[in-house]
């Protein structure tokens, strides 16, 4: 059999099969857009997450409200978690926070970090805050509070804050909720990560590029839509 019949048998035999597994892993949603998450995804409706009120190093208020028209990337971390913990921020810090600072299509994306004591107390936020080198803290908000009620979210398979990412135990210590949130700038939930795989925290980058450019359209049709002056 020549060469050329050859490479056109292997096409018919394998190509068409991989193509359509490629298909099908990519799911079918093909578009730019992003999904929703949420029990009520099958009606139609887009879960937004709960009021929450968390406080800055300065004892400001973090809530809806503060953050109105914000893209937020919601993490949970204890600064005396020795394991994964410094992996979920570093991750995010060099896969995702350094690869989008400076660039100007990203203005009115936030980093929410709740930092929290397994043991029941409050945190130093102050000293945790010094110890951040090469943070923007107008763009990584790090935050106190008594519970994160972003993560109270209704999911097909459970509640997120019932499930195994909370209080996970681990060598030296505890982790809560491993899990990143990706929230819309209408505060919809839009995905959902597992803060210490690498593979995730890049699967967000690429989710927030394309979130962006959907804000783009939207606002592009809303101006074109709007009358003249």
């Amino acid at each position: 059999m020549k060469l050329t019949k050859r490479i056109g048998l292997f096409a018919i035999l394998f190509g068409v099969p991989l193509i359509f597994l490629y298909t099908l892993a990519r799911g079918k949603n093909n578009s730019q857009d992003l999904p929703y998450f949420g029990k009520t995804e099958e009606l139609g409706k887009q879960t937004e997450i709960k009021d929450f009120t968390f406080y800055d190093i300065d004892s400001n208020v973090i809530n809806k409200e503060t953050t109105k028209g914000q893209t937020l990337i919601v993490s949970t971390l204890i600064p005396s978690c020795p394991e994964k913990c410094p992996i979920i921020q570093k991750q995010l810090k060099f896969l995702v926070y350094d690869k989008l600072f400076d660039v100007p299509d990203f203005e009115g994306l936030m980093f929410l970090s709740h930092l929290v004591d397994t043991n029941g107390g409050t945190p130093d936020l102050k000293y945790f805050v010094d110890q951040q080198m090469d943070y923007d803290l107008s763009r990584w908000t790090m935050v106190t509070g008594e519970d994160n009620t972003i993560y109270d979210l209704d999911l097909p398979n459970g509640n997120l804050k019932k499930s195994d990412f909370k209080m996970t135990n681990t060598v030296g210590g505890k982790t809560y909720y491993s899990m990143i949130i990706l929230v819309d700038r209408n505060k919809k939930v839009r995905g959902l990560y597992q803060g210490d795989q690498t593979l995730q925290i890049e699967s967000l980058r690429k989710d927030l590029r394309k979130l962006f450019i959907e804000y783009k359209t939207i606002d592009k049709t809303k101006k074109a839509s709007e009358p003249k002056a």
